[in-house]
């Protein structure tokens, strides 16, 4: 009996968490995105939540606080007389509630959909990027290929190639630096 609510106990948490996930993440990723914006800027435009989708959400919250409260409970005084029916019941509980979730947070999803299907913008880097780069890998292939440890002018040659793709390409990262000695 036990191995069977822990199967059914798993599947309800499942569906709950992956329904609140999967709104969670749809909504930042919506709202992060602007097309043509540079990844960093801020967003103009998000998707919010209606009143009767967050109250959806919290019903869901609520139903597995309280599941775990039980299933606490159970674990301190045991009963196996009726658990499977326990079980199915407990499990039937979820369902109403993920279909009222999807119910009142349709518009939502429908905006984010909306959203996903606008195609993304693309940037062409800089030709002195591009050149860059294909030097640093040319180099990079030519040291790899050479299986054996590069020398120290073969060292300076590397950084020197890795700062000019930085230069071009507009990296910054920090303090951070190739010298890893």
């Amino acid at each position: 009996m036990r191995g069977i609510r822990k199967f059914v106990g798993g599947v309800r948490v499942a569906a709950g968490l992956g329904v609140a996930v999967a709104l969670a993440l749809s909504v930042q990723t919506a709202s992060a995105h602007v097309v043509g914006s540079p990844a960093g800027a801020p967003s103009t435009n998000s998707v919010s939540l209606s009143p009767d989708c967050l109250a959806a959400l919290q019903a869901i919250r609520d139903a597995l606080v309280a599941d775990r409260q039980e299933d606490s409970d159970e674990l301190q005084n045991p009963n196996p007389s009726g658990e499977a029916v326990e079980d199915s019941a407990e499990a039937g509980q979820f369902a109403p509630l993920i279909s009222n979730l999807r119910t009142a947070c349709a518009t939502v999803i429908a905006a984010i959909k909306a959203q996903a299907s606008v195609p993304a913008t693309t940037t062409t880097p800089p030709s002195a990027c591009v050149s860059a780069v294909q030097a640093w890998k040319a180099f990079a292939r030519s040291l790899w290929l050479q299986r054996t440890p590069p020398t120290a002018a073969q060292q300076v040659q590397l950084r020197t190639l890795t700062q000019a793709v930085r230069s071009a390409c507009g990296l910054n990262w920090g303090d951070w630096s190739f010298d890893h000695r």
